[in-house]
């Protein structure tokens, strides 16, 4: 570490040289701190699995519930800061936390000017961070709206690369480092663990150089401790609920790259791995020449494999998220770089990176009206627009809440459909996700402990579920519409929690055009009963045929993974396992399934593929049974071979089951 550091040339030590790297630093940081104004506002759309845990996380902190203490899923109790909706209080509480990270960026590129005469990497980080801004722009949202979890993450990097600088200012990049750090974890768990990957890293890399410096990281790590366990109690709650928060979240976390994963192109794998390599190399080369960027890519190595995780597990324009980190990342490296050589010959390289970032953006995002919004970003107009919109705060608030409202029209039931309900008292719950029909209609939600059925990716969350519809605080009713994504089958999501559905709820209405199935509680509730009836052997690919039932007959699967499987689920993902039904009408049909959620028992025989035959299970009807199955798919070569089955006969419900009359 150095204080300071010059190795401009003679030549350019001038006046005027020294005038523009003064004068030209301020003016850029200036330019920046205006056109990378944050917006204050953001609407509610209908209809949607991400458009509905959106409004959740502005809604619930304004509820009888909460993220991280009732309620478990990606993100925390923190969450809407990083999305924020027009509900309550959230606009504003955003508002100010966007001002507040657009501020820090500020003060931490001013400091940085200041802290090496040469300027160099600071001068590349501008040009480097315009571009990548401009290249996230969209919909007149820049990249702290767009990517607000990466965003932090950078500026954790800009602190610590500025203590690497200054001596003096060490111990404030650590603590900054450490704050941002620990709050993560409660606005999204998984890219809260990114950042204290790279909190911990920063503080491993510095503890063997100097013995000094032992105090300063004893404070950044007691500044860490203290910022998580004050958090976690003022969000969660005491130990029993710190305890119940951190093991769903790490059953969400452990099971995302299993149940979530899609395979996409091979190219934009490559691609990736290009980018990784440029970080990789840029970090190695200045590790070689003892440089202090070298030590900030160190840092960043555990929080980079992370962002790969969350944004190639599921390949489906998702991996944009890795792509924006990376070079977020590769940004703050070349702030690091204290030589304009250096800079120079990393230059190939960073365009490369942004190359492909380029390419990858415009094949997933929209171009509508880019240029135009492209222009408006460089003359400051859309910034400007930005800042008197903020002065008059409460006319935006007003206006998106207007929108917003009109947006939900569209989720408004028929007032016919809710006559008998008492919407002050009745509460309801929602499957599998549209959760806006609660705030399009006045209704008392009631959230699922995994907020929406999706995100139930193992079998003890399938369980929490479940619990949900058996006790004295079940909802009253449950809006159910029949969706579900990556080729999934609504009831093998979460087959537990379906039975006790089954099980403790009859139908009030039927569905009608544009409106969901409305389920009602029944007075008494209870536990499903069934029976084993059997156990059975196969293997992947073979087929398996169904026992005869005159009920609901469910197999309990014991999947377990190969070494192989366990290996690619840790450093990668693990390609979709799929089940294939043959029915009585010769008729074959495909669905993806979760390896450790079918321990729960999928039914087997007459499983609902669509809403038609959904309403009729709840009477106990249904046709054409499944005759045989087979688990296939290139996530079934990742399996152990050996697969047994456990049959079980529903008792209740459905202990028989008729033909439907019509």
């Amino acid at each position: 570490m150095s204080n300071t550091t010059s190795i401009l040339p003679t030549s350019e030590d001038s006046s005027s040289a020294r005038g523009f790297l003064k004068w030209g630093g301020l003016l850029a940081i200036a330019y920046l701190t205006i056109a990378f104004f944050p917006s204050g506002g953001a609407l509610i759309f209908p209809y949607g699995l991400d458009n509905s845990w959106q409004f959740a996380l502005s809604h619930l902190p304004q509820s009888d519930y909460s993220l991280g203490k009732d309620v478990f899923f990606t993100y925390g109790p923190l969450g809407y800061l990083l999305y924020p909706l027009p509900v309550g209080n959230a606009l504003w509480q955003a508002v100010i936390f966007r001002l507040t990270a657009h501020l820090l960026l500020g003060v931490l590129l001013f400091l940085h000017w200041r802290a090496i005469p040469n300027r160099s990497g600071f001068f590349s980080f501008i040009v480097c961070f315009l571009l990548l801004n401009l290249l996230t722009y969209q919909s007149k949202f820049t990249l702290l709206e767009v990517f607000p979890d990466y965003y932090l993450l950078m500026i954790c990097g800009l602190a610590f690369s500025l203590g690497l600088k200054r001596e003096n200012l060490l111990a404030s990049g650590l603590a900054i480092c450490a704050v941002i750090s620990g709050l993560m974890l409660f606005a999204k768990f998984n890219t809260g663990v990114a950042a204290a990957s790279f909190f911990w890293m920063a503080l491993g890399t510095l503890f063997f150089q100097q013995a000094k410096w032992r105090k300063v990281l004893l404070f950044a790590a007691a500044l860490y401790a203290g910022t998580v366990l004050i958090s976690s109690f003022v969000f969660i709650g005491g130990p029993r609920q710190i305890a119940m928060w951190l093991k769903t979240s790490l059953e969400i976390a452990s099971g995302f790259s299993v149940a979530m994963s899609i395979l996409g192109e091979r190219f934009d794998l490559l691609e990736c791995l290009t980018v990784f390599a440029i970080f990789l190399s840029l970090t190695a080369w200045q590790l070689v020449k003892r440089r202090n960027a070298g030590l900030v890519g160190l840092a960043f190595l555990p929080a980079m494999f992370l962002a790969f995780k969350s944004g190639f597990v599921r390949q489906d324009s998702h991996e944009l998220m890795y792509f924006f980190a990376a070079n977020l990342t590769i940004c703050v490296i070349i702030l690091s770089i204290e030589s304009w050589r250096e800079i120079a010959i990393a230059a190939p390289a960073l365009l490369l990176a942004f190359a492909i970032t380029a390419e990858v953006r415009s094949r997933f995002w929209e171009n509508n009206n880019l240029t135009s919004q492209i222009v408006s970003f460089i003359n400051l107009n859309s910034g400007l627009t930005k800042i008197r919109q903020l002065i008059n705060f409460s006319t935006l608030e007003q206006q998106v809440i207007e929108e917003s409202r009109n947006n939900l029209k569209v989720l408004k039931l028929a007032e016919s459909w809710l006559n008998g309900i008492d919407r002050q008292h009745d509460s309801f719950s929602v499957l599998p996700w549209e959760i806006n029909f609660c705030p399009a209609n006045d209704l008392k939600w009631n959230p699922l402990p995994t907020l929406q059925a999706y995100a139930a990716y193992t079998s003890w969350l399938d369980d929490l579920n479940s619990a949900h519809f058996n006790n004295p605080y079940s909802p009253d009713f449950l809006l159910v519409t029949y969706e579900t994504i990556d080729s999934r089958h609504l009831l093998w999501d979460t087959p537990s929690t379906w039975r006790t559905v089954l099980n403790n709820y009859q139908i009030e209405k039927t569905a009608q055009a544009n409106s969901p199935l409305l389920l009602k509680r029944k007075p008494q509730l209870t536990t499903p009963d069934w029976q084993t009836i059997g156990e059975t052997a196969t293997a992947p690919h073979q087929w398996t045929e169904i026992p005869e039932s005159s009920g609901l007959l469910y197999a309990q699967m014991n999947l377990s993974w190969s070494l192989s499987g366990q290996v690619r689920k840790f450093a990668f993902r693990v390609p979709p396992v799929m089940l294939e039904l043959e029915n009585a009408s010769g008729q074959i049909v495909k669905f993806r399934i979760m390896p450790d959620v079918a321990r729960n028992g999928l039914l087997m025989n007459f499983p609902p593929n669509d809403f038609d035959s959904l309403t009729r299970l709840f009477d106990c009807q249904a046709k054409n049974p499944v005759r045989r199955f087979r688990i296939t798919g290139r996530g079934a070569d990742f399996l152990n071979p050996a697969i047994k089955l456990t049959w079980k006969k529903a008792i209740t419900p459905c202990g028989r089951i008729t033909q439907p009359t019509n």
